[in-house]
């Protein structure tokens, strides 16, 4: 075969030899859309040029590397892997070898025992150790290539070994996601949760909005339904309402979910928008830890009435949601069950003295799992004083005793406290 150029200008350049190699006619000079067209270069020799398709030429390029020897495959895969104009390449690669080089010796080796060269798992190895050594706040590219390489492989063991290697963790914080990688990022979780039965997957400030959602989604909805271990990490997406319904809708009937972090996703729950979040609660039968904090609830109704069934949440986080005395009375209709940590603090003093103790009466009766409750200080010794004789009450029927977290209203100059509360 004729040699495919990779040029400093990340071209891919192809002789009629290669089409020929690549059993495609050499006729196809023929077609319109590839017609010659001539060029003088440097040295004064007249060239011809066609000029193709940008998705033909990439795949043109991975069925060429798909055809030389593994050691040059693993070496191209090497030094050209994460370049933004050779991402679509790799992806046709991934799809047409399964990240898989032919070696005689390998080939007699049981798939399962061995599902891709050594060389190959430690050039993946590698790739996963560059990318997690960096920052947090830093975009991971080319653990998203990785990605998007595996969802094209359909490779279940090959998923599980990445997975394994990343502590079965995908942190792909503020690496942008468009809704294609959503979609790889979805099977890939799905992937995992039916290999190995766990993932956790933080997809903070990913600029994923609605229809990043619906491909997110799509993935995720390749979960087999047994019992795993799912957390999917949404903070800070322009998810807003309508990403809201097409996450809870995906999410109700999977059984792997455990965790779900919502905070900062432009929402706005009240009585009109907020039935996703009860059919959420009402048919999900796994899920444990629920965050909205950092939005907008204007009534809990359809969150009370998703409480009052749920049987298995036990940590909701509602703070700096601007939750009202009013707010806080709907939301006691339901909470009546599983809680055992509840999140209502709320830089706005939306919230009286009168709701506390709304609240504190409430919780002598029910919640008999409760065990802590983050609240702003209005009156630290008032609050105090509520709760010790609530808890005085709950000790006698038998519950657990409350441990109340009365948080410091920060000071809007100091970020680096405001930060901190953030992790409450």
């Amino acid at each position: 075969m004729g040699p495919l150029v990779f040029r400093h200008q990340n071209k891919a350049t192809f002789t009629d030899e290669d089409l020929s190699t690549l059993s495609i006619s050499k006729d196809i000079s023929d077609v319109g859309l590839v017609q010659t067209v001539p060029s003088i270069i440097s040295d004064g020799h007249l060239v011809y040029y066609s000029f193709l398709h940008l998705s033909i030429q990439e795949l043109l390029a991975a069925i060429h590397i798909s055809l030389m020897s593994p050691k040059d495959q693993i070496s191209v895969f090497q030094n050209l892997f994460g370049k933004p104009r050779f991402n679509a390449v790799f992806q046709f690669y991934a799809g047409i070898t399964n990240l898989t080089t032919k070696r005689p010796f390998l080939s007699k080796v049981p798939r399962l025992l061995c599902p891709v060269p050594a060389s190959m798992f430690d050039l993946v190895r590698n790739i996963i150790r560059s990318e997690c050594e960096k920052f947090f706040l830093v975009p991971k590219p080319r653990l998203l290539s990785l990605v998007n390489c595996l969802y094209e492989t359909e490779d279940l063991s090959l998923c599980a070994f990445v997975a394994d290697t990343l502590n079965h963790k995908l942190i792909l914080a503020y690496t942008p996601l468009n809704p294609i990688d959503c979609l790889s990022v979805g099977r890939f979780a799905s992937n995992c949760i039916n290999t190995n039965g766990k993932l956790g997957l933080n997809l903070t400030n990913c600029y994923i909005g609605n229809q990043g959602c619906k491909f997110l989604a799509r993935g995720l909805s390749k979960c087999i339904h047994s019992p795993a271990n799912l957390t999917l990490n949404l903070y800070s997406n322009n998810i807003g309402n309508s990403g809201l319904s097409t996450i809870c809708e995906c999410l109700s009937t999977n059984t792997s979910l455990k965790t779900l972090e919502l905070s900062n996703c432009s929402l706005v729950i009240s009585v009109d928008t907020g039935a996703a979040l009860y059919q959420l609660l009402s048919e999900n039968n796994s899920l444990e830890d629920l965050d909205l904090s950092h939005n907008i609830v204007t009534s809990c109704h359809h969150i009370a009435a998703g409480l009052a069934v749920n049987k298995t949440l036990k940590i909701l986080n509602l703070a700096d949601c601007k939750l009202t005395d009013r707010s806080i009375g709907e939301l006691l209709t339901g909470l009546i069950n599983n809680i055992e940590s509840l999140n209502i603090k709320s830089t706005h003093w939306s919230m009286t003295n009168k709701g506390v103790k709304m609240l504190a009466r409430h919780l002598t009766t029910h919640c008999p799992r409760l065990n802590t409750l983050y609240i702003y200080e209005y009156s630290s010794d008032h609050i105090q004083t509520v709760f010790r004789e609530t808890n005085k009450e709950r000790i006698e029927r038998g519950f657990e005793k409350i441990v109340v977290h009365i948080v410091p209203i920060p000071q809007l100059e100091d970020m680096s406290q405001i930060m901190s509360l953030l992790k409450y």
